[in-house]
């Protein structure tokens, strides 16, 4: 699963938790899952019902603090940490900068440095805020036209 998707699966399952929490009444804390695209995550976030309620209502994520370490947070504790966005490593960036640079050299390596900056760039996590709200729909049903862009 990308990361994108698996950002969003997350991120639904969460607010499934908060539904059910809601529903039943519960107030005391309870674990929420760790929305970063890392595909090796499994972390749970203990918080309060009100306390998620209260970042998802700002449209940001949470994260679990070891999972932090390549984002931007807007808020911090010991539990979870609040992110607007993912954005890649700053070292993923200076990288990427560099083979940008080898790659306007003419010669045989730049062909080279082009395709790797090409494929670090494609593979950088991101998501992006408009897509907060929205439901991913399976690849089947999109139009090819919104299958590019997704």
């Amino acid at each position: 699963m990308d990361a994108r998707r698996r950002t969003t699966l997350f991120r639904e399952v969460n607010e499934r938790i908060d539904e059910l929490l809601h529903v039943y009444g519960a107030d005391e804390e309870a674990d929420f899952l760790c929305e970063c695209p890392s595909s090796g995550c499994a972390r749970l976030l203990p918080m309060r019902r009100e306390e998620f309620e209260r970042i998802r209502a700002t449209g940001a994520f949470i994260v679990a603090p070891e999972c932090a370490h390549w984002v931007t947070a807007i808020e911090r504790t010991a539990e979870y940490v609040v992110v607007g966005e993912f954005r890649p490593p700053l070292a993923a960036v200076i990288r990427g900068a560099a083979a940008a640079a080898a790659a306007s050299r003419p010669g045989p390596a730049a062909a080279k440095a082009r395709s790797l900056a090409v494929s670090r760039a494609l593979s950088a996590p991101r998501v992006a805020p408009a897509a907060w709200g929205r439901r991913p729909t399976p690849p089947q049903d999109r139009p090819s036209a919104a299958a590019a862009a997704w």
